[in-house]
């Protein structure tokens, strides 16, 4: 859309009243405000998610039934948001602990029987990996290749 606009002179020149194109800078610190101002503050909330799910079976055993979603719920967040805060200096250590006390906790289910769940958590979650070994039978065959080659004279 073309209007006239008029200068301070008093003469009138097209101006041209299309939006521009702006690109986002995905190094600027706009967007949401972060949640937690301080790790310590973001701590409080994890320290009080794991309290919720700590439990004592009938010998009076202490365990942990935490998960990385649970977390993100408890921390108002998504998964997704949780692997973000991990990535910010102040709160790498935070993220890193909380996430590491809920795989001691998956780790530690593993001796309870109901494995194949806590499996595919350790896999997904906290990169575990299947180790396969490949055992191979023959023989090798040593090839002796040439080091050194003589320049061509043809054209």
């Amino acid at each position: 859309m073309t209007k006239k606009a008029v200068t301070p002179k008093g003469k009138s020149k097209a101006v041209n009243k299309t939006k521009a194109k702006t690109t986002k800078n995905p190094k600027s610190n706009a967007g949401r405000p972060l949640k937690f101002k301080t790790a310590a503050a973001m701590q409080k909330v994890i320290d009080e998610y794991f309290e919720s799910v700590t439990y004592f079976n009938d010998t009076g055993a202490k365990f942990l039934r935490p998960t990385v979603s649970g977390l993100a719920y408890a921390l108002d967040m998504s998964t997704e948001s949780l692997r973000k805060y991990g990535n910010k200096d102040q709160f790498v250590a935070t993220v890193k602990r909380a996430k590491q006390k809920v795989e001691i906790a998956l780790e530690q289910g593993l001796y309870n029987g109901q494995v194949t769940g806590l499996i595919f958590n350790l896999k997904n979650n906290f990169n575990w990996r299947d180790k396969q070994e490949v055992e191979q039978s023959g023989g090798i065959t040593v090839v002796e290749l040439q080091t050194s080659f003589k320049k061509s004279t043809d054209k």
